[in-house]
């Protein structure tokens, strides 16, 4: 029924897709690209370049962590995919429970952000020369919040449901049309 429509190639994954690229100058031919393989995170980047806006991107992996180091590829190269879901399947691909896995900034580290001046501000006190950690100006709460990128922490819980054992996980990617900032 789809033999018209999927193809099998043995070898390098982006080594194919850097020459099927070349062949089409460049341009996105992909409808979809499941990778079942390895260290699956490290075509990601190379399987976006070559789907098409809206195709889906299919990792398999046998554990969370490895679905985790190929959502923080995403979000650290920026690209233009969208997670639609991670699922948990069951033995022998039965059953399956979602996954809540999302980059969050944890309240802590929120709450550093907050202004509040380490002491009463003097009016006599020139704006940017204020006491020791204090925030007393607009450049400086700027670079504050620029700061505390590096402060996301990865979330990975099941979500509510019943515990399930064996299998892997799926997670699930869509090519967004316009890149949107994945922070």
């Amino acid at each position: 029924m789809y033999m018209r429509d999927v193809q099998f190639h043995v070898g390098g994954v982006s080594e194919w897709i850097d020459q099927q690229m070349n062949a089409r100058g460049q341009k996105p031919f992909l409808s979809h690209v499941i990778l079942d393989l390895p260290s699956s995170h490290s075509h990601v980047e190379k399987a976006a370049s070559a789907l098409r806006v809206d195709g889906k991107l299919v990792l398999f992996n046998p554990s969370i962590t490895q679905i985790n180091k190929a959502i923080e590829l995403v979000k650290t190269q920026r690209l233009p995919m969208q997670l639609e879901k991670v699922v948990e399947v069951g033995p022998a691909m039965t059953g399956g429970r979602i996954w809540d896995v999302r980059f969050v900034k944890p309240r802590a580290l929120t709450k550093e952000l907050h202004l509040k001046p380490t002491a009463p501000i003097d009016e006599d006190v020139p704006q940017g020369a204020g006491r020791e950690g204090a925030i007393t100006s607009i450049g400086a709460v700027e670079e504050a919040i620029v700061n505390v990128d590096e402060g996301y922490q990865m979330v990975c819980r099941p979500k509510v449901g019943d515990r399930i054992s064996g299998g892997g996980f799926v997670a699930l990617w869509s090519k967004n049309r316009i890149h949107r900032d994945a922070k």
